[in-house]
């Protein structure tokens, strides 16, 4: 919990004429995160619909519309949706070559490859009645991609605003973290370099809420934690009842970190509309302990919490090092605390709890006192039937609500 819970600032201003969807979309997903409510999202994206001449911040459009299905599972809205979602991204390109002032061709080039993954999440969750409201975005995701591409610039470690630039910004870095992940291994580089003298920083929270999104899909926890407690955290202590900014523009806009935290902190998603597949993602190594309850619809709540289990310590096996000469595996027994998880959920549908090995080489899992993966296998039981593993993870598959205390050592 934050201490001193603060709301979001709105404009005070009457709404205007054109609504600015980035920020829409930031103040949705900490609203979703929030109270679980989606009809103040229903109504901004039925009454607010992006219409020609388009600007940059309407592509996220399609990122609210995508996190609004995966939320609400209003099939009905968004196939109404679609069809001016199409008439956007077919001006992709023709955007990316005439942008108004404080947009670049990395930071739109990156923020369109982001709304054409989200569409085509969308075109996997949604039958179109239709079918002229949908598109091929084959081709528009890799010119999108290779615009992109084409601002990188190795030397400096850091995408540039333009391909021949050399001028650099925080928030284009955080809107290509936030396109791409760590697909291409850059994450750790970006993080680095972006902090060097001569980077733009973030000109307001909206744009900080976006560098912190990003730090948080390519996995860096630990920057991204320390992002957010510059830019929220440190003003606790003020007087106040919300995020003020001094540095938004017109709008007003002063977004908070719900979804921040339950994305990233907590490693919480729905995967499928209506969280009726939902993944669980605790980056454990990070945030030791954590508890928090989380509204997944009007009448549907998660109660989450994880901490060292102090009871016992199980002797782990971890790698140090590769012998030159022998190339054998070089080990290390270390104590290596054992860490419970509990979770309660009253939703119907799969629960895909992603667990860190954290360095354990032969992890053991219980859930409900039971051993469920042992010496890479599964032990299935009536509560656990499927267990995945992955090479930094093991993800136990719970497929029914209920409570449940799961011990990782």
């Amino acid at each position: 919990s934050i201490k001193g819970l603060r709301h979001e600032v709105y404009g005070h201003r009457a709404l205007p004429h054109r609504y600015d969807w980035l920020e829409g979309w930031i103040l949705q997903s900490n609203d979703l995160s929030h109270t679980g409510s989606a009809r103040v999202a229903r109504q901004a994206l039925m009454g607010r619909v992006p219409a020609e001449p388009f600007e940059p911040a309407d592509w996220a459009y399609a990122l609210a519309l995508a996190d609004y299905q995966l939320h609400a599972d209003d099939a009905e809205t968004v196939d109404a949706a679609l069809p001016h979602l199409r008439s956007m991204l077919e001006q992709t390109q023709t955007l990316l070559n005439r942008l108004p002032a404080g947009w670049s061709e990395a930071t739109f080039a990156a923020l369109a490859l982001a709304s054409i993954d989200a569409t085509n999440g969308l075109y996997e969750h949604v039958q179109s009645s239709d079918d002229a409201a949908l598109m091929d975005l084959t081709d528009l995701r890799q010119h999108c991609h290779d615009r992109m591409e084409a601002c990188w610039n190795e030397a400096s470690e850091l995408y540039a605003e333009t391909a021949a630039g050399n001028t650099y910004r925080q928030w284009t870095n955080g809107l290509a973290l936030l396109a791409l992940g760590d697909t291409s291994e850059r994450a750790a580089r970006i993080e680095k370099s972006m902090r060097r003298e001569g980077v733009e920083p973030v000109a307001d929270l909206t744009q900080a809420w976006i560098l912190a999104a990003g730090l948080g899909r390519a996995g860096r926890h630990q920057r991204m934690m320390e992002h957010i407690h510059n830019h929220w955290l440190r003003r606790l202590p003020r007087d106040g009842s919300t995020w003020r900014d001094k540095r938004a523009g017109e709008s007003g806009i002063a977004p908070g970190i719900d979804s921040l935290c339950h994305w990233f902190l907590l490693g919480l998603r729905s995967t499928a509309p209506g969280w009726t597949i939902r993944e669980l993602s605790p980056p454990l190594q990070h945030l030791p302990r954590a508890q928090a309850r989380i509204p997944l619809g009007p009448d549907s709540m998660l109660d989450v919490g994880w901490a060292p289990d102090r009871d016992d310590e199980d002797l782990g096996v971890v790698e140090v090092g590769v012998d030159a000469e022998t190339e054998a595996i070089a080990t290390e027994s270390i104590a290596i605390e054992a860490t419970r998880l509990t979770l309660q959920i009253d939703l119907e549908g799969e629960t895909h709890v992603r667990l860190e090995r954290g360095g354990r080489k032969r992890p053991m899992i219980t859930v409900n006192d039971e051993v469920v993966w042992r010496n890479e296998k599964i032990y299935p039981n009536p509560i656990v039937h499927m267990i995945f593993a992955e090479e930094d993870h093991v993800v136990v598959l719970l497929e029914r609500p209920g409570k449940f205390s799961i011990r990782l050592e």
